[in-house]
C-alpha cells in the first residue's frame, strides 16, 4: 500500500480535468509530438515511427501511419485538410522524402515529398494552408509550397546552429526561427533579414506571434521566457523549470507555456504583464502540446504527448450517456438503470458484478460497500476530519497507471514519485475554495459550528508499486480538515444535509459518486456505518463520549464542588491529626521503656556473658600527687557507653527472635567505692571482695608518660649447675 500526502495550495484553477486518452493499443512506443485539427475534431499522434489519427470524441483510431524512420514532427493546416509530417532524414539527395504530406479528407500520403533536417525541428504553416517552412540542412529554413512541393525560399546564413522552431505571423508578413543557440531571428516573408535578432540561454524549444502580431515570444529548454516588440524591444521576461514550448491565444492575450519539470504543467501568462494566471497540472510526463480554442478566444481542450503509449486530453467534464433522462435510478448518478452499466455504484460493472455473498443473487443491485464512495468521520479535540475516499474501476485505474509510468517497458510498476505525481496534479486541477464551501455548508452540528478548512489528497492504494492490470482499484482519498468552534464536547451530533458530488471540478468525474458508505469514529469505540442512498436526504450522525472520559469528568465536577471540597480538607487534616497524635504517643512509650537498670550479674550471669561488650583498655588513673591506687588483684577498667538520646534511640524490635531478654533490677543494699558502682561489679566478675573499705592502697613507682618500657618475664625455677654441660661442640 502506498502512501503519500500533498498539501493543497489555494492558486486559481483551470476548470480543464483529466478526462481521458488516445491509446496506441498495437504496440508499446511511446507518444513524442501531438496535434489537433481547427475544429476539434481529429487528435494526430506520433509514436516512434508510425502516425495514428482518432476521433476526439471517443479516441477511436482513424487511420494509422508507419514509416521507416522516426517521426520529428506533425502540424495540421490552419483548414485541417492537410497534415504535415517530417521524419529523420539524411545529407544525401536521393533521400528527399523527410517531409510527407498527407490528405486528411483522403486517409492517404500525397506522393510528392520533400527533404528537411535530420534533428527534430518544428513545422509551421502560412494561414493561406499555401506555404510549408522547415529547417534545412544549412543551418536555415526551407520555405516549401505545397502544390508542388519545392522550395521557393530560403532563409538562411543567419544561424550558426540547428534551426529548432520556426513560426508565421497571423498575418503572413513576418516569420521567425529559432536555433539550438538560443537565438531568435526575425524575417521578412521575402526571405530577406529583417535585421532583427533575440537572444536566450539555451536552445529555443518555442516561439511564436501574439494575436495582433505586435509581440515576439520564445521559450528555452533552461526554462527562460521573453517578449519583444518586433522593433526589438525587450517587453517581459520570466524563468521557470524548463519550458517545452508555447502557445499564443488566437483572439486573447494570453500566453500558454509547457513547463517540462518533476510537477509538469501548463502555464497560463497575462500577455501584456507576464503574471501567472493559472496554471493546469499534468498528472504525467509532458512533451509536447496542442490547444483548441473557441471563437472567443477559450480554451476548451488540451492534447498532451505523454512519453507512453497515450496522448491524453484535459477538458471541462461532459455528462455521461443516459445524463438526466428518466427512469429508475438505484445508485442516483441521475442515469437511468436501463442505461446505467453500473447500477449500484460499485464500480464493477454489471455484466461482471459477482462480488456479494451467495444468498444474493442480484449482485449488480447491491453494492461491494469497499468500492463504492467511502466517507469516514471523526472529531479530534476541536478538529473535524473528513475522509472522502473514492475506487476507480478496473480500466480507468489500469489507463491512469500507464500514464504515471515514465518507463513502460523497463519500469512495470508505479512508483511512489510517479504516484506523487498524480496526487499533485489532482489535487492542484481542483477547485479547492469550492470543495471546502460545499462542506462547509452541508455540516450542522448540535453544538458550534465548522470554520476555516483545508484540503489534501492521498492515493491510498492501488498505485504506488502496482502493475498495470493489477485487479484492485486506485483508491483516492480527499481529506478535509476544519476547525470547530466552540470547543468539541461529546457528545454531540452531526447532519450532513445531502450528498455532495465535485464530479465537476475534480477528476471524481471519472469515478462513480453514489450511493455513499458513511462510517464514523470516535473515542467510545463507537464506530457507526451505514450506506446512505441519495434518495435518502439528509443523515444524522452521533459521536459518544468516551466511558473513561466521562468518569474522570464526573470526578473533576464532584472535587470543582465548593462544599464537597470543604468537607475533603476537613478529612485530611482529621487524618493528618490522628497520625501526629499517634506518632507522638509512641514515642513517649518509647521513652519509658528505656530507663537504664543496674543489673543483678549473681543471678544472671549467664545472660550477662551472653551479651556484647564492648570493653576498651583505659588510660592510666593517676591522682595528684601522680600515684595510682589499686586493689592487690589486677583491675580492668571499662566504660560506660553513654547513654543514647530519645531520638536516636531503636524504640522497638519487630522480629521477636531479636528480642533482648529482660534483666531483673538487682535488689538490696550496696556499696560504693570512689570509681562508682561499676568498680564493684569489676571486682565481683573478677572474684573481689565486696568490702573495699578494708583495702589498703599500695605505693607504686611512678611513670612518666610517653616513656618506652618493656615487660620483663622472671622465671623462678631454680637450675642445677652440674646438670649442665660445659663442654663445647
Amino acid at each position: 500500500m502506498g502512501l503519500s500526502l500533498v498539501s493543497v495550495t489555494t492558486s486559481a484553477s483551470s476548470q480543464l480535468l483529466y478526462s481521458g486518452a488516445a491509446t496506441n493499443e498495437e504496440k508499446s512506443s511511446t507518444s513524442n509530438y501531438v496535434a489537433v485539427n481547427h475544429d476539434n475534431t481529429i487528435i494526430a499522434a506520433a509514436f516512434s515511427k508510425e502516425v495514428i489519427l482518432f476521433h476526439a470524441s471517443n479516441y477511436s483510431i482513424i487511420d494509422t501511419l508507419e514509416f521507416q524512420r522516426d517521426v520529428h514532427d506533425i502540424e495540421f493546416s490552419p483548414n485541417g485538410s492537410l497534415l504535415a509530417i517530417t521524419t529523420v532524414g539524411v545529407s544525401v539527395s536521393e533521400f528527399v522524402d523527410s517531409v510527407i504530406i498527407y490528405d486528411v479528407s483522403e486517409k492517404q500520403i500525397l506522393p510528392l515529398k520533400e527533404r528537411a533536417n535530420s534533428v527534430r525541428s518544428s513545422i509551421s504553416w502560412t494561414p493561406d494552408n499555401n506555404f510549408l517552412a522547415v529547417a534545412n540542412f544549412q543551418n536555415g529554413v526551407n520555405l516549401i509550397e505545397v502544390d508542388t512541393m519545392e522550395v521557393v525560399t530560403e532563409y538562411s546564413n543567419e544561424h550558426q546552429s540547428d534551426v529548432t522552431c520556426i513560426a508565421f505571423s497571423n498575418n503572413g508578413q513576418f516569420v521567425i526561427s529559432g536555433d539550438k543557440d538560443g537565438i531568435v531571428n526575425l524575417w521578412n516573408f521575402d526571405g530577406t533579414f529583417s535585421g532583427k535578432s533575440f537572444s536566450l540561454q539555451g536552445e529555443i524549444t518555442g516561439c511564436g506571434f501574439n494575436s495582433q502580431d505586435q509581440r515576439i515570444s520564445a521559450t528555452s529548454i533552461e526554462g527562460d521566457i521573453s517578449t519583444w516588440t518586433v522593433t526589438g524591444n525587450l517587453l517581459h521576461e520570466k524563468n521557470v523549470n524548463r519550458a517545452m514550448g508555447l502557445q499564443w491565444s488566437n483572439t486573447l492575450d494570453i500566453l500558454y507555456v509547457l513547463e517540462y519539470s518533476n510537477e509538469p504543467r501548463l502555464i497560463y501568462l497575462d500577455g501584456s504583464t507576464f503574471n501567472e494566471l493559472s496554471s493546469i497540472y499534468f498528472i504525467h510526463k509532458a512533451l509536447d502540446f496542442d490547444l483548441n480554442l473557441l471563437s472567443n478566444g477559450v480554451l476548451s481542450n488540451i492534447y498532451v504527448a505523454t512519453d507512453t503509449n497515450h496522448v491524453s486530453n484535459y477538458a471541462q467534464p461532459t455528462p455521461r450517456e443516459g445524463f438526466g433522462e428518466s427512469g429508475a435510478d438505484l445508485d442516483g448518478d441521475n442515469i437511468p438503470d436501463s442505461i446505467d452499466n453500473d447500477d449500484d455504484g460499485d464500480s464493477f460493472l454489471d455484466n461482471w458484478d459477482f462480488n456479494c455473498p451467495e444468498e444474493i443473487t442480484d449482485c449488480e443491485r447491491n453494492p461491494d460497500v469497499n468500492n463504492i464512495r467511502n466517507i469516514n468521520l471523526r472529531i479530534n479535540k476541536n478538529t473535524l476530519i473528513i475522509e472522502d475516499t473514492y475506487t476507480f474501476g478496473l480500466s480507468s485505474s489500469a489507463e491512469i497507471r500507464n500514464l504515471t509510468r515514465r518507463a513502460i517497458i523497463s519500469d512495470q510498476q508505479v512508483s511512489y514519485e510517479e504516484s506523487n505525481l498524480f496526487e499533485n496534479a489532482v489535487c492542484k486541477n481542483m477547485d479547492t475554495d469550492n470543495v471546502i464551501q460545499s462542506w462547509r455548508d452541508n455540516l450542522e452540528l448540535s453544538v458550534g459550528q465548522v470554520v476555516n478548512g483545508s484540503l489534501e489528497c492521498i492515493v491510498i492504494s492501488g498505485l504506488s508499486f502496482s502493475g498495470t492490470f493489477d485487479p484492485e482499484g486506485i483508491k483516492f482519498t480527499m481529506r478535509v480538515v476544519f476547525d470547530v468552534i466552540p470547543n468539541a464536547t461529546l457528545p454531540i451530533d452531526l447532519a450532513i444535509n445531502e450528498q455532495i458530488s465535485f464530479s465537476d471540478s475534480s477528476i471524481t468525474h471519472l469515478v462513480e459518486n453514489h450511493p455513499i458508505f458513511v462510517s464514523i469514529e470516535d473515542n467510545a469505540e463507537n464506530n457507526e456505518n451505514q450506506i446512505w442512498w441519495k434518495n435518502e436526504g439528509s443523515i444524522l450522525l452521533t459521536f459518544s463520549e468516551d466511558e473513561e472520559v466521562a468518569k474522570s469528568l464526573k470526578l473533576y465536577n464532584f472535587v470543582t464542588d465548593k462544599t464537597n471540597l470543604s468537607v475533603i480538607v476537613i478529612i485530611i487534616c482529621g487524618l493528618l491529626f490522628v497520625i501526629i497524635r499517634r506518632r507522638n504517643k509512641i514515642t513517649i512509650d518509647l521513652d519509658d521503656d528505656d530507663d537504664v537498670e543496674e543489673l543483678d550479674y549473681e543471678e544472671d550471669e549467664d545472660v550477662y556473658n551472653k551479651l556484647p561488650v564492648d570493653v576498651n583498655r583505659p588510660e592510666p588513673i593517676i591522682s595528684e600527687e601522680r600515684y595510682l591506687e589499686h586493689d592487690d588483684d589486677s583491675e580492668e577498667l571499662q566504660f560506660i557507653k553513654s547513654e543514647d538520646t530519645p531520638v536516636s534511640r531503636r524504640a522497638f524490635v519487630l522480629d521477636e527472635e531479636e528480642k533482648v531478654p529482660q534483666i531483673r533490677r538487682r535488689s538490696g543494699k550496696m556499696d560504693r567505692n570512689k570509681h562508682g558502682p561499676i568498680m564493684s561489679t569489676k571486682r565481683k566478675r573478677l572474684g573481689g571482695d565486696e568490702q573495699t573499705s578494708s583495702m589498703k592502697p599500695v605505693n607504686v613507682r611512678p611513670v612518666k608518660k610517653g616513656l618506652k618500657t618493656r615487660k620483663v618475664k622472671i622465671d623462678t625455677t631454680e637450675i642445677d649447675d652440674d646438670s649442665i654441660s660445659w663442654e663445647l661442640d
